[in-house]
């Protein structure tokens, strides 16, 4: 795991080495601190477009139709945008969504590293005593600084501290619960002593006591060292006597189990059982060496070792991805508000707006001069710092295309399908339908769109106020409980005294 994350390092170098020439655009945002962050962002950006360029799809991906969706999403935003602004717009959100992955690959890479770099710190308790470890944790290894006291020096201390000892109370008192547990794991897959047709399992130790076993039998004819039954077990069966010797420490005890083997099912040492037995050969014929030797067969198969990684490193890693696919959806869900907010506030401001539009018809002005007059309205109040209106914000749009020699009727058509809702959609129509066709009814039309439009409006307010209920329930429940627990501690209280 060290290798991949100093790898992940690396690559960061050379990206950043790359991406030293690129120039930022004036539109994004950056300071000292994340700039090499941005650069290798936008290198990476136009080196994803490059690449799109070159390749040629037979039909639209489901990459593709979530890309175009976002694109609209961004234009319908930002509606006072030419095409190079909103190229500008959709280039600076993948931007800043490379660089927020980015910075977790790198916050999350580091500290995957200092994990794998770093050492279990010793805590010095009181009197300078230092918690040894429990039995089965092995001996503890410090690094210690001891300053004598009046000088300035420092000595460096390297101490093995063994694990801790069991007195001989504990011994005592564990041992005859450890001896139920060795005879049944003596057994294995045998339900009973006096019918042993499977191996014994002769372990060496058991998990949570300290005693460690050496077994031994009274005859070796139809049973091998490591428990394993022979196929020349006679068919009346043949006795066995089992010897256990177990210790701890210095504190040693014997005891023997009999038994009565019947031939069964022949069963081959496993693989890890010969390795373990190979190794510990090595070991004892190895005391005095420096190095222990491990060796590249065993009983003809070709062995490979590895160290095994610490888990740790893999649950940093395993939290990276999870946390930028986090981030990912997180951002996708902050547009996607965005766009429903857009929405609703389109919703609430199309009653006011078809009022309008009536109320300057009535006073003679044609429709192409209501969306004039409405759009310059609006970017005069905008430019005073007035709020984004976004139904506006696609008005003052159609009044650019019409200037640009756009035909009325297809301005509207523009504007309703940029407003993305049924109701501007039908405002829409109403306007084409009344330059293809003309119609004298078109204020009444209106005026009857306004009247439904304030009804809807109404149902939605009632709508949201009874989900503000809702809402409310949980706190007036938990400002209840509050209330109670005032009431009836002092009670209980009064009541106790």
């Amino acid at each position: 795991m060290k290798i991949l994350y100093l790898s992940i390092i690396f690559v960061m170098l050379l990206l950043s080495i790359f991406s030293r020439k690129i120039k930022l655009p004036q539109g994004i945002k950056r300071n000292k601190y994340n700039l090499l962050l941005i650069r290798i962002s936008l290198y990476l950006y136009k080196q994803y477009q490059s690449v799109q360029k070159n390749v040629i799809y037979s039909r639209p991906s489901h990459k593709d139709l979530k890309k175009h969706i976002l694109e609209e999403y961004l234009i319908a935003l930002n509606p006072l945008t030419d095409k190079q602004q909103q190229r500008q717009l959709l280039m600076e959100y993948h931007v800043n969504r490379i660089k927020t992955i980015l910075l977790i690959v790198l916050i999350g890479t580091l500290t995957g590293l200092a994990i794998e770099c770093g050492r279990q710190p010793i805590l010095l308790k009181e009197m300078s005593a230092i918690e040894k470890y429990d039995f089965g944790e092995g001996d503890r290894q410090v690094h210690l600084n001891a300053k004598i006291n009046g000088t300035d020096e420092i000595e460096e201390v390297i101490l093995t501290i063994p694990e801790r000892v069991y007195s001989i109370n504990e011994i005592e008192s564990l041992y005859e619960e450890f001896l139920v547990e060795l005879r049944q794991e003596m057994l294995g897959d045998n339900k009973k002593s006096e019918q042993i047709r499977e191996n014994l399992n002769m372990v060496e130790t058991i998990k949570g006591y300290p005693f460690k076993v050496s077994w031994s039998f009274d005859q070796y004819e139809y049973i091998s060292d490591k428990g394993v039954l022979s196929d020349q077990i006679p068919e009346q069966g043949s006795e066995l006597i089992v010897f256990a010797e177990i210790e701890y420490d210095e504190w040693k005890k014997e005891e023997l189990f009999q038994c009565i083997l019947f031939p069964g099912k022949k069963q081959e040492v496993s693989l890890n059982q010969m390795i373990e037995e190979q190794l510990k050969n090595i070991i004892e014929k190895t005391k005095e060496d420096e190095y222990l030797r491990l060796p590249e067969q065993i009983e003809g198969i070709q062995i490979t070792w590895s160290e095994k990684s610490s888990g740790d490193t893999f649950l940093v890693l395993a939290g990276i991805i999870i946390t930028i696919i986090i981030i990912n959806l997180a951002l996708e869900y902050e547009l996607k508000e965005k766009i429903s907010k857009r929405e609703e506030q389109m919703m609430l401001d199309y009653p006011e707006l078809v009022s309008k539009i009536c109320l300057f018809l009535g006073a003679g002005l044609t429709v192409r001069s209501v969306f004039q007059k409405l759009g310059n309205e609006y970017l005069k109040k905008r430019a005073d710092g007035m709020p984004i209106k976004y139904a506006y914000e696609e008005i003052a749009v159609t009044c650019f295309e019409l200037e640009g020699g756009v035909s009325e009727m297809t301005g509207y058509d523009n504007f309703a399908r940029r407003c993305r809702q049924n109701q501007y959609l039908k405002l829409g129509s109403i306007l084409s339908q009344n330059l293809k066709k003309g119609s004298a009814r078109l204020q009444e039309i209106l005026e009857a769109e306004a009247r439904a439009a304030f009804e809807n409006r109404k149902s939605l307010a009632k709508k949201r106020g009874e989900e503000a209920g809702t809402k409310l329930l949980l706190p007036m429940m938990l400002m209840m409980a509050v209330i109670m627990i005032i009431i009836m501690v002092p009670a209980f209280l009064t009541f106790n005294l």
